[in-house]
């Protein structure tokens, strides 16, 4: 009789199991907003951390599998330095696809042995920038391309809530992010050296919400 009470018991927590899964929501993509600080490295500074500049943005991230997934994302910043006749204040704005890829399964299947809530991961990809420049012949807006590339950390909050933490170091395929002609190239570095162009470094928190619900694949999942 002992026996089939805890036989029965097993059966009970194994169907209270079943049914705590089959109830678990997949969601195709994420969608939110990023808040954080910059700095930027170039003609008027090569020092990290130098003249942080408050950073905002929006991403969209859709999840390709549970490894790979597809983000786009913006930033609106500015970078800061020099001094006197190159002081400057220069407005960007950031626009980067990236593809990335989590050292775990970033998902909330416990039958699934490398699945995880949360996980670091990288990401690369390619971007634009929209900045300012001012020179003899006045201010215009100007459009350069850009290879970002970073690292984060996600975790899954609950059934929708995502928290992020990202840091992005993007290479411009320019030396105009300073917004003035006095520090393009100023020290003759460039040449046919792509990496002494600017960069800037955004580091951020997002948080993002989890939309366009998906079928889930707990029942097919075969081990």
């Amino acid at each position: 009789m002992k026996s089939k009470i805890i036989s029965a018991f097993h059966v009970f927590l194994m169907l209270i199991f079943a049914a705590n899964t089959i109830a678990q929501t997949d969601y195709n993509a994420e969608i939110g907003v990023s808040v954080g600080g910059s700095y930027y490295l170039g003609d008027a500074t090569n020092k990290p951390f130098t003249n942080i500049q408050p950073d905002f943005g929006l991403i969209y991230r859709h999840k390709l599998t549970p490894r790979y997934a597809l983000s786009v994302q913006w930033d609106n910043t500015k970078v800061k330095g020099g001094n006197g006749t190159t002081a400057f204040e220069n407005v960007v704005n950031e626009f980067n696809v990236m593809g990335e890829y989590n050292f775990f399964d970033h998902e909330d299947k416990v039958y699934k042995p490398n699945s995880r809530k949360h996980t670091f991961y990288i990401a690369a990809g390619v971007g634009g920038m929209l900045i300012p420049y001012t020179n003899s012949e006045g201010t215009n807006t100007e459009f350069h391309f850009s290879y970002p590339m970073g690292i984060g950390y996600k975790i899954m909050w609950g059934q929708r809530l995502n928290i992020n933490f990202i840091w992005t170091h993007t290479l411009l395929l320019t030396d105009k992010m300073e917004g003035i002609s006095a520090l393009n190239n100023n020290s003759g570095l460039n040449g046919s050296n792509l990496f002494n162009n600017d960069w800037i470094s955004n580091f951020k928190i997002a948080i993002t919400l989890n939309i366009w619900k998906k079928q889930c694949d707990c029942l097919q999942y075969n081990r």
